[in-house]
């Protein structure tokens, strides 16, 4: 027979309480209907009118996305948030930071994923804050630290200059540091692909309104004489477990298969792949620190679309070149360097200034100082100071 410890026995009785005459029964049964009580009571008052209140906001939650900028703690007012829908290409909505460091913006869809473009001038340096964010719930609430989150880039005030016989009248008087603008050159240029296995190979000429145009015509518009080479297919592996890429990945696959080419001529790196991070970032230039190397990437299989692929492409060479986003530095001009949501209704993919350069891009890549423009020279958006597009 098996020995019990004496403080407990089997019945009625438990850990050595004696129960006498059904009073303890009735007091436990008391206890408990006391707490169900209590229990229910909480459910109906409290737990369940919230449950609804949380599933009604939830259900008729406007799309409104809140941005809160602070340095150390403290509230920033005046600083610029543009959105954009990342799948549609359009603005959503623009704001300004009030005294409290919060800008609220009420945007009329639901997108999934954001583009959040965030500036804001101190003296002659902008601070920029760029991302794409997966919205999971609105409202949504972004923080940012200006210490932090922010990359300071130099712009200065602007003359609008739109037209290329107002540039040439005042090209003498524009400076890249201490250094005079040359004369204009032409160079020799190699862009080297390699492309993830399974990638297609991309169409790389397209109809326009003046005619054909390819990837090397619109290099030859600016002096570059490019030289196109496919030159290798990349393993899967590349990739990693998740079977798309992050920047460390594409830094790797850059040091590893960008090939060497002999001076003077200039090169690109440019690697074609499934995705980034399995985000709708379909570009990239991943080396801003000595711009040699961008990819591009066929998610939802965009380069079946020649002309946006193209445009995309040489958008990233111009990168490589040290050419900005026009709107943060002289103005938004129509250009290769913009982007389609910015051109609004008025973007046409026969529109030949789709896949031109500006005039800063046409004068920066013929006339700055060779370390200022040749990709491997200097890091992205350094140009001396003042800046080239600032006349003196």
């Amino acid at each position: 027979m098996e020995n019990f410890p004496s403080n407990i026995t089997v019945g009625r009785k438990s850990h050595g309480e004696k129960m006498s005459n059904g009073s303890s029964i009735t007091r436990r049964a008391i206890v408990i209907t006391a707490a169900l009580t209590a229990i229910g009571t909480s459910i109906v008052s409290d737990w369940i009118p919230s449950l609804v209140k949380e599933i009604y906001e939830e259900l008729t939650a406007q799309p409104v996305l809140l941005v809160e900028v602070k340095r150390s703690h403290s509230p920033v007012s005046g600083v610029a948030i543009t959105t954009s829908d990342v799948l549609r290409d359009g603005v959503l909505e623009t704001a300004i930071t009030d005294k409290s460091g919060l800008a609220r913006l009420n945007i009329s869809s639901t997108p999934k994923h954001v583009h959040l473009h965030v500036s804001l001038r101190e003296g002659t340096l902008d601070r920029i804050h760029q991302g794409i964010r997966e919205i999971t719930k609105w409202p949504y609430q972004i923080r940012l630290d200006l210490a932090k989150d922010f990359e300071s880039v130099q712009v200065a005030s602007t003359s609008h200059v739109t037209t290329n016989t107002a540039v040439d009248k005042i090209s003498k008087n524009i400076e890249y540091g201490e250094t005079l603008l040359k004369i204009d050159r032409t160079v020799s240029a190699v862009l080297e692909i390699d492309w993830v296995k399974g990638t297609p190979h991309p169409k790389l000429e397209v109809p326009t309104k003046s005619g054909p145009l390819t990837l090397e015509s619109v290099f030859q518009d600016i002096g570059i004489s490019l030289e196109l080479q496919w030159d290798e297919e990349l393993p899967i592996s590349v990739l990693g477990n998740d079977n798309t890429f992050n920047q460390k990945e594409l830094i790797s696959v850059m040091d590893q298969h960008r090939g060497k080419h002999p001076e003077p001529v200039w090169h690109f790196y440019v690697i074609l792949g499934p995705s980034f991070e399995n985000t709708p970032i379909l570009s990239l230039m991943f080396d801003t620190e000595l711009r040699r190397g961008a990819a591009l990437f066929n998610d939802k299989n965009n380069f079946q679309n020649a002309a946006f692929t193209l445009s995309t492409l040489i958008h990233e060479i111009g990168h490589l070149l040290n050419l900005p986003h026009p709107w943060q530095a002289y103005g938004d001009t129509r250009s290769v360097m913009t982007y389609p949501h910015r051109w609004s209704d008025s973007w046409d993919w026969k529109d030949p200034d789709v896949f031109h350069f500006d005039w800063f891009g046409r004068r920066h890549v013929k006339r700055a100082p060779t370390k200022y423009v040749k990709p491997g020279q200097s890091r992205f958006l350094d140009y001396g100071a003042p800046l080239p597009w600032r006349s003196g």
